[in-house]
């Protein structure tokens, strides 16, 4: 990489971050911003000297792991790991609470578009790349577990309950899988064990699914009262539901089967499980979206939620296979790369997948990519019914869905459907080959995505960056975009 790429601009942080790490004090205000914190009036008191041990040894905590992300964002960028490495970036931030500088500055520079590479096509990433980088994902997060342990039992051993509490919530919030207690019902984590008494106050507010104990995450503490809830659940993939085991097996088996399509499409796949959950009626799905700060979404009978990375579905009339399929690859893509898709985009990219007529599922064997049916691309055959590309670009799925005439909405997620496929496919080598760039330059740069706000929804950056990239000129595009839709039957 030549001397305008990314990562070259921070050595200097760098060299101060592992000093840091390693305990220097004079350094570490240089690579994390600083932390609002209240002026104490007169002499420090005993109290006030561990609180400030405490920060300082928490402060530590964060760089280490902040800087550990880092170096893993570095070597997925010089493996052209584009949307990996802006990930790390991320999480390089999110795990420092926003405040560890270089992954600030790096971001930034990534976002600009400088480094050549980006004008390069690019190919798949090698699955064994991609194997080798979950890998290290997978330790960089262990790694950071044990750091975190290790800072909360050194502040229960300091009679700090509250702030080792924290800690311990946050740990177990992280993992998002079942509470597991050794003999004296301590909870139990890969690196160690919690505390006695914090245990208990943690299991009191637990929640009980299928004969498991789980933390009230983001998504449980919203979760109305539905009854008992069955679960399936792998590596990859958890789906809940009330409504029946056999259902929530067969979905699981169904989102197992779309997972290496879309990993082939997206160039990777997620560091997380996804989760799925299927409320059974409206009523009770609509109350938790209230309750959830999520009821923009409510006309619709699903919803990929990228903070909770949960997937929410009503089965009540609807076409669940379908709908889970579409879900699901948002879910995928959020998984892969942050960045913030436009909605046209976003909703053509899963009708691929999960479009009515798009897929054939016989329970085994999911295959996917054909048309839609033949009554969704009736809703086509009217040219002066389609929205010009312009409108397409501004409009908003959630708003659509909000009207009363709901095939407006569909037609939205038909002709959005039409022009991801026209692109990919059928716009030409050139053409094509542009759309392929826009689609890796937002996903590599994660454009939109804010590092402590996973529910940010601004598209305005990566719809830019189209017709810069792709349509400056919208005219002929438009034109033999509305020829291809004219060819569909």
């Amino acid at each position: 990489m030549d001397s305008a790429s990314p990562f070259r601009a921070c050595q200097a942080l760098l060299v101060a971050c592992s000093l840091a790490a390693s305990g220097a004090s004079a350094s570490r205000s240089e690579v994390l911003v600083p932390e609002v914190t209240h002026a104490v009036s007169g002499s420090f008191t005993a109290d006030d000297k561990l609180i400030a041990a405490w920060r300082y040894k928490r402060d530590v905590m964060l760089v280490d792991c902040a800087q550990r992300h880092y170096d893993l964002a570095k070597w997925c960028w010089v493996m052209t790991l584009r949307a990996q490495s802006t990930t790390e970036l991320l999480l390089s931030l999110e795990v420092s609470l926003g405040r560890f500088r270089p992954a600030k500055t790096e971001l930034e520079a990534v976002r600009k578009f400088n480094d050549e590479n980006w004008k390069k096509p690019q190919k798949p990433p090698n699955p064994t790349l991609l194997r080798n980088y979950e890998s290290r994902a997978k330790t960089a997060r262990d790694q950071d577990e044990r750091s975190h342990v290790e800072l909360a039992q050194w502040a229960y051993a300091q009679k700090l309950t509250d702030e080792a509490r924290a800690v311990y919530d946050l740990l177990l919030q992280r993992r998002g899988r079942s509470l597991e207690t050794d003999a004296d019902e301590r909870l139990q984590l890969s690196s160690g064990v919690v505390p006695a008494d914090i245990s208990k106050t943690i299991l009191a507010s637990a929640i009980e699914i299928n004969g498991k104990r789980y933390l009230r995450d983001d998504f449980l503490k919203h979760l109305p009262d539905v009854g008992a809830i069955f679960e399936v659940q792998s590596e990859a993939l958890r789906v809940r539901s009330p409504i029946s085991a056999d259902l929530v097996s067969n979905l699981h088996a169904l989102g197992t089967a779309l997972c290496p399509l879309l990993e082939a499409d997206l160039g990777g796949r997620p560091t997380q499980r996804m989760e799925l959950f299927v409320f059974a009626t409206r009523p009770t799905y609509e109350a938790f979206l209230d309750h959830a700060g999520l009821a923009t979404f409510k006309s619709g009978s699903g919803v990929a939620d990228r903070k909770t990375y949960t997937a929410v579905l009503c089965a009540e009339g609807a076409d669940l296979n379908a709908l889970v399929i579409h879900e699901i690859a948002h879910l995928y893509q959020y998984g892969v790369t942050r960045g913030v898709m436009p909605d046209w985009y976003a909703e053509g990219f899963a009708e691929t997948y999960g479009g009515n007529g798009s897929f054939t599922w016989n329970g085994k064997e999911l295959k996917v990519g054909a048309d839609l049916s033949p009554q969704r691309l009736a809703l086509l055959s009217d040219p002066a019914k389609l929205d010009s590309l312009e409108t397409l670009f501004a409009a908003s799925a959630p708003a659509l869905w909000d009207q009363a005439d709901k095939q407006v909405a569909l037609r939205f997620y038909t002709e959005s459907w039409a022009l991801v496929r026209f692109f990919r496919k059928y716009a030409g080598p050139e053409p094509g080959a542009r759309f392929a760039r826009w689609e890796s330059m937002c996903s590599g740069a994660a454009l939109g995505a804010e590092a402590l706000d996973l529910r940010a929804r601004d598209p305005a950056a990566s719809q830019a960056l189209f017709k810069e990239v792709v349509a400056s000129d919208l005219t002929d595009i438009e034109r033999r975009f509305r020829e291809y839709v004219a060819s569909l039957k």
